[in-house]
C-alpha cells in the first residue's frame, strides 16, 4: 500500500491497483468484468497504477476476461484497453468478449480431453505421415508388435476399425495450448 497526503495531517491510503481486491474477491472461476466494476472512480483516479501507467498511456478503460481451466490448475486472462476518449466498454462488448473467451475454453477443454500419452501420440503421428506399422517401430526404436499394440490402442480410444477410419478422425483433432511454464509433451519426430 501506498500512503499519500491530501490535506495536513490527514494521510489517505492509496492502493497500487484498486481492482485487485475486487478481483481477489471473484474467486475461482471464470468471469469478464471492465473497469468500472473492479474499481471505484475515485479508487481508480487516485491509484498509482492508473497515475503511472494508465494515465501517461492515455488509458482509462479495460476489460478483463478471466477463464479458469480447472484440468490444468490454471487461468487465461485476457485485457482489452480503450482510450480514455473512447469511452467504457458497452455490455455488449463485455458479453461478446466473454462468449469468445468461454468458446475458446470449451476448445482448450476439448484439446486436452483428445490428449494422448507420448508413445501413442508419436506413433499417431508417424502414422497421419504416411509410415506403416513396421516403419513406425524403426522410427522409434522399438518392436513392430508394440506398435500394433498402440495401433489397436488408438482405435479401440476413437471406436474405429481401420487405419483409414482412424486417420480420418483424427485429422483435424484441436490442438491445446501450451501454457507458459508446461512441459513440452509432444516431441517433434524429424
Amino acid at each position: 500500500m501506498y500512503f499519500a497526503t491530501l490535506a495536513p495531517g490527514l494521510p489517505e491510503i492509496v492502493t497500487l491497483d484498486p481492482s485487485d481486491a475486487a478481483i481477489a474477491s471473484l474467486g475461482v472461476c471464470s468471469y469478464t468484468r471492465n473497469r468500472e466494476e473492479l474499481a471505484t472512480d475515485r479508487s481508480w483516479y487516485r491509484s498509482v497504477i492508473f497515475n503511472d501507467h494508465y494515465r501517461p498511456a492515455q488509458i482509462n478503460h479495460y476489460l478483463l476476461s478471466h477463464l479458469h481451466i480447472p484440468g490444468y490448475r490454471a487461468a487465461h486472462d485476457v485485457f482489452l484497453f480503450k482510450a480514455r476518449s473512447e469511452g467504457p466498454f458497452t455490455g455488449r462488448e463485455r458479453q461478446i468478449v466473454h462468449h469468445l473467451h468461454e468458446e475458446l475454453g470449451e476448445l482448450w477443454m476439448a484439446a486436452s480431453q483428445a490428449r494422448l500419452p507420448r508413445r501413442l501420440q508419436q506413433t499417431l503421428s508417424l502414422l497421419q505421415a504416411g509410415y506403416s506399422e513396421k516403419e513406425v517401430a524403426g522410427r522409434l526404436g522399438i518392436s513392430p508388435g508394440t506398435v500394433h499394440d498402440y495401433c489397436k490402442a488408438l482405435h479401440k480410444r476413437w471406436k474405429v476399425r481401420s487405419r483409414a477410419e482412424l486417420l480420418a478422425r483424427t485429422r483435424v483433432l484441436p490442438q491445446a495450448p501450451q501454457l507458459m511454464m508446461q512441459e513440452q509433451t509432444g516431441a517433434c519426430l524429424a
